[in-house]
């Protein structure tokens, strides 16, 4: 029997991948489909970031699942196929947080900055 449960898990799995990987990048911000977390719906910018980041980061776990298929033992392709999918999961964790982190820190040096300028131009410096 060439399609185990095992087998039609790690296909299964390789759907649900393509998902993210195909309709992530061109999402908008929404209360449906996409990573859910209170960071994301901040602004339109930062879910963006996220979700581009999140499908380029499910890549190679897609793969890595697709390749499971050629494992012979069904109970060692199902453990793998969830062990790769908590590590998804956690990846798109670790997106949300340092994307967000990331975007507010730029966003505070770019204010810091227009304000120097700002006390420059009212000081009578050119």
């Amino acid at each position: 029997m060439i399609f185990d449960f095992g087998s039609i898990l790690v296909i299964l799995f390789f759907i649900v991948y393509l998902f993210p990987i195909i309709f992530f990048p061109s999402c908008k911000r929404n209360e449906v489909f996409g990573l859910r977390h209170k960071k994301c719906f901040e602004l339109e910018e930062i879910w963006h970031k996220i979700h581009v980041r999140a499908a380029i980061m499910t890549i190679p776990f897609a793969i890595l699942n697709l390749l499971l298929i050629f494992i012979k033992n069904a109970i060692a392709k199902t453990v793998l196929s969830l062990i790769i999918l908590t590590l998804v999961i956690v990846g798109w964790n670790i997106i949300v947080k340092y994307t967000d982190r990331d975007y507010f820190k730029r966003k505070a040096l770019e204010e810091e900055k227009q304000l120097k300028e700002q006390i420059k131009k009212e000081s009578g410096w050119r």
